[in-house]
Formats: structure tokens, C-alpha cells, sequence
């Protein structure tokens, strides 16, 4: 039973992570055919444009890994009582490199909202451009690009 179990955890450790895969691959694929099957589908689409690349985007994401890291050291240290100073220095470090992770995050707050607003207009023009494209290409009338103040 013991062999069953491993066998099982194994499998399905290696075997759910592409399933995982293959159903997100299959839903976006399903999606945009039946987008093109009812004429909304154009090369502009909003499902075609990545996020775009902002500023310190991964530096809240390791600050909290490196301050979650740190705090269980200490803690693992302070509870045990263990008289390793290597080890508690690497666990103070990564707290004190979480914390400027963090910091940093916060000091480029602004400059993640200037360029996801800068963001968001792009997608508002190229919908717009694919709609004339569109609208151009079946010889109806073609939206105007809205005004840029």
C-alpha cells in the first residue's frame, strides 16, 4: 500500500503540471475560434497583448519570500535555542534584503502607474486602429481615434 501511495504522488506531481498546461492552452485556442467564428477576432485583440513590463514587478514577490525566509529562521533559532551564528546571520541577511525588496517596491509605485496607464492607452489605440482596419477591409464606416489629451 505504502508503494501505491509513493507511486501515486509521484504520478500525479508529474503528471497534473502539464494537464495544467494543456487545459490553459486548450481554453485560450477554444476561445479564440470562437472569436473568429462570430468576425470579433483581429490581430489586435486584447488576448494577444502580454502584460506589459513593469518596474520592480518581481521585487514585491521575492521581498516576501526573503522576509518569510528570514522570520522562519529566527523564529527556528529563537525556539530551538541553536548556537549556529552563520546560520542566524543568513537568516537576518535575507530579512534585512526582504525588507529593501520591499522598500524598493514601494519607491517605484509611481513609476508602475505611469507606465500601466501608458499601457492601457496603447491597448485603447491599437483596439481603436483594429477597428478601422476592420471596419476598412468590410467598407463600413471607420471609428475615429479618440481624443489625445
Amino acid at each position: 500500500m505504502g508503494d501505491l501511495i509513493g507511486l501515486m504522488s509521484v504520478i500525479l506531481l508529474f503528471g497534473s503540471i502539464p494537464a495544467i498546461i494543456i487545459y490553459i492552452a486548450r481554453s485560450r485556442h477554444l476561445e479564440r475560434v470562437k472569436l473568429i467564428d462570430r468576425g470579433e477576432y483581429t490581430a489586435f485583440s486584447r488576448l494577444d497583448v502580454q502584460s506589459p513590463p513593469l518596474p520592480g514587478r518581481f521585487a514585491l514577490f521575492f521581498g516576501l519570500i526573503f522576509i518569510g525566509l528570514g522570520l522562519a529562521g529566527i523564529i527556528y533559532f529563537i525556539v530551538l535555542g541553536i548556537d549556529e551564528e552563520e546560520a542566524f546571520f543568513f537568516a537576518l541577511a535575507s530579512l534585512v534584503v526582504g525588507g529593501a525588496m520591499l522598500l524598493y517596491y514601494r519607491m517605484l509605485a509611481p513609476l508602475r502607474e505611469k507606465a500601466s496607464l501608458a499601457y492601457d492607452k496603447q491597448l485603447e489605440l491599437m483596439e481603436v486602429n483594429g477597428k478601422r482596419a476592420a471596419a476598412a477591409v468590410k467598407g463600413a464606416e471607420v471609428p475615429q481615434i479618440p481624443n489625445q489629451d
